[in-house]
Parts: C-alpha cells; sequence; structure tokens
C-alpha cells in the first residue's frame, strides 16, 4: 500500500495533503441543521449552541464550507419549512450537503426520515450525521434503498 492509497482512504488526510502541496481543493458546500424539542426557551438556547458548536467544528475537520446555519425548535414528530428549504437548496445545487448531530433531528418518524435520505440520494445530496459511524450510514443507506 502507497502512502497516496492511505490519502485516498482517509479524505480528511488527502484534502489536508493536498492543501500542503498548494493545490487548489474543492471543498463540499453544506448547510448545517440544528433542532430542539420543545424545550423551556433557555433551556433550548443552550442545546442550540452546544449543537451549533459540534457541527462547526465538525466540519472544519472534515473541510467542509458552511454555506448556510438553520436551526429551529419543534417536535420531531410535526412538519418543518426548514426541511422543505434544505431539500430546495439541494435540488438547486446551492448546498451539496446536510450536516445534522443525529438522524432524529430530521425526523422521529421512520417514513420521513426515509423519504429525505432518498431525495438526496436522488438528488445527488449528501446527509451527513455527526454521531453516526460509516457502518450505521451504510445501514440507513440499506433500509432507504429497501423502502424504494
Amino acid at each position: 500500500m502507497s502512502g497516496f492509497d492511505i490519502f485516498v482512504r482517509d479524505r480528511t488526510k488527502y484534502v489536508i495533503h493536498i492543501m500542503k502541496c498548494g493545490l487548489e481543493v474543492r471543498r463540499m458546500k453544506v448547510a448545517i441543521y440544528i433542532r430542539v424539542g420543545n424545550k423551556e426557551q433557555l433551556e433550548a438556547d443552550k442545546e442550540i449552541e452546544v449543537q451549533r458548536n459540534e457541527l462547526r467544528d465538525f466540519c472544519e475537520k472534515k473541510n467542509y464550507k458552511i454555506v448556510s446555519e438553520y436551526a429551529e425548535r419543534r417536535s420531531g414528530l410535526t412538519e418543518s419549512q426548514i426541511i422543505e428549504e434544505l431539500k430546495r437548496c439541494i435540488r438547486e445545487k446551492e448546498i451539496q450537503g446536510v450536516v445534522i448531530t443525529d438522524y432524529s433531528k430530521i425526523s422521529r418518524n421512520i417514513n420521513e426520515l426515509m423519504n429525505f435520505c432518498n431525495f438526496m440520494k436522488e438528488n445527488g445530496g449528501t446527509l451527513v450525521s455527526t454521531n453516526h459511524t460509516e457502518k450505521q450510514e451504510k445501514e440507513i443507506d440499506f433500509v432507504s434503498l429497501r423502502k424504494a
């Protein structure tokens, strides 16, 4: 295995290597999405800040370019205008991905979550969760494909 193979397998190292060599790298343009449940205002504000910091740190480490940030306070079982806006941004190629702390931030309704995952896949978008492993992402991909 050559050094180049290692860089290709680990995108972060690959990007850092290219940056050190002075080559321009296209960074994935993303939106970060923060959702907190119906909590007291002070508690909700603190949770929003915790998620925002986690998402910003994650994007910096992955070399993602944050184009927009969305935060809302709503139940994971109700519809969201922000989710529709994220879909529009993906469809119109304003962003290439959405970064969240957990898949339940999109919806606690499994059918709605799978519909969103299918939408992202069909439109060339990427849904990234900071709290899930590659294996878990493959599992959600599998469930998403089975539903179709």
